[in-house]
């Protein structure tokens, strides 16, 4: 909505002013045409950006002061790669990350992302979230691919050996 986005302007906008930092503003088009089209400016140090493939985005991160994005990995990312960072969503699909502490959720609300912007500052990143340190994923996939290639096959595809 155009209130979610203003009250992410003024977030960035204050972010930018008491920083003194560029930022990265990697945006969807859509909300960059939405952008476009509102009486909504940005501060100077906030550069935007098409979205950065997966290996850019990620080394961004990784070098950040911090992280601030909706993205529904963000608690894994932030989690696996070590980096500090804030969900400004409101809701979220993984609570397990904020439960061990690895990711804070602040919304948009100018306040509550300075507060958690500062709360970072005094963080070092923390250990991998229990559910994400899994070490056998290859051959759990392995196994899952082998045991059900017969069945989808018979039953879905119809292929009968």
């Amino acid at each position: 909505s155009l209130e979610n986005l203003g009250d992410l302007v003024e977030s960035l906008n204050a972010v930018a002013d008491i920083y003194q930092m560029p930022i990265m503003f990697s945006t969807h088009p859509r909300t960059l045409k939405r952008l476009g089209q509102s009486s909504l400016k940005l501060h100077s140090l906030i550069q935007v950006h098409k979205p950065f493939n997966f290996s850019d985005y990620n080394h961004l991160q990784m070098n950040a002061k911090a992280v601030l994005s909706d993205s529904g990995t963000i608690s894994e990312e932030t989690s696996i790669l070590k980096f500090k960072a804030l969900n400004i969503r409101t809701s979220q699909e993984r609570p397990e990350a904020m439960e061990e502490g690895t990711v804070m959720m602040v919304g948009l609300n100018k306040e509550n992302i300075l507060r958690g912007i500062d709360i970072l500052e005094q963080q070092t990143p923390s250990r991998i979230v229990k559910d994400y340190e899994f070490s056998s994923v290859s051959n759990t996939v392995l196994t899952t691919i082998v045991s059900y290639t017969s069945y989808i096959n018979q039953k879905i595809w119809k292929k009968y050996s």
